[in-house]
């Protein structure tokens, strides 16, 4: 399961980045770098994140803010 919500111009994103949901993250992101300058994406609260999230992330990193826990940071520096 995974919860995206949207505070000024940052979505925080709660739960699993994997199978449908990474979807639904990158078509949140997608509305918010439409309307947006300096975005954000807060993943301090994801305990998972599959591959396909992980090649998100790594997309969406050259085009926001992301903040992490160490265990996402590890993930995608890994390019797991």
């Amino acid at each position: 399961m995974l919860r995206i919500t949207q505070q000024d111009r940052c979505l925080v994103v709660e739960g699993r980045v994997a199978g449908p949901w990474v979807y639904e993250l990158e078509h949140a992101a997608q509305a918010l770098l439409a309307v947006t300058d300096s975005p954000c994406l807060d993943l301090s609260a994801v305990s998972y994140v599959d591959n396909a999230g992980a090649q998100l992330l790594r997309d969406l990193d050259s085009r926001m803010a992301i903040r992490a826990s160490g265990f996402v940071n590890e993930m995608l520096r890994r390019g797991m």
